[in-house]
């Protein structure tokens, strides 16, 4: 009964969109939390890839005090258009949307969670891909539903 009104107050809320952003992870250094929100930190990391190799990129997404994952809640990573990379995500909105439902997504405790994000980069250099990720955390009192922008910056070899 509770995640269904879990549901309810998250759906109530679909106009809520506050910004934070993801910030790069250097490779060797653990990813840091950035926009600090009282209810999620986002974190994310990319290792070095090379040019046409298939590579992965993480983004964390961490519920912080009384807050938990919304299990029912369809998590989604949106990547924004980007003409140095083909995307390999398997979602049917698209290569470049990466879903709980496709199994993008996976639970690794109450409150952690992890989106993975598959691309090929077409060159070197530093690559950034920045997208919209669609989230929602609950507690006892509410859950909340937001958008935030996400971005994520590697190195291509």
């Amino acid at each position: 009964m509770k995640s269904l009104a879990c549901v309810a107050v998250a759906l109530a809320m679909v106009g809520c969109n506050k910004k934070s952003e993801v910030s790069p992870a250097a490779s060797a250094a653990p990813p840091a939390p950035v926009a600090p929100s009282s209810e999620y930190a986002l974190t994310s990391d990319a290792p070095e890839c090379k040019a046409g190799a298939t590579c992965t990129a993480t983004i964390r997404l961490e519920a912080r005090g009384a807050y938990h994952l919304n299990d029912e809640y369809p998590f989604k990573f949106t990547a924004g258009d980007n003409a140095t990379v083909e995307f390999l995500g398997t979602d049917a909105g698209g290569r470049n949307v990466f879903t709980k439902a496709a199994g993008d997504f996976m639970k690794q405790s109450a409150t952690v969670g992890v989106m993975t994000v598959k691309f090929k980069p077409a060159a070197q250099g530093s690559l950034t891909i920045e997208g919209v990720y669609k989230l929602s955390v609950c507690s006892e009192a509410d859950c909340k539903l937001d958008s935030p922008s996400a971005k994520v910056t590697l190195a291509v070899k």
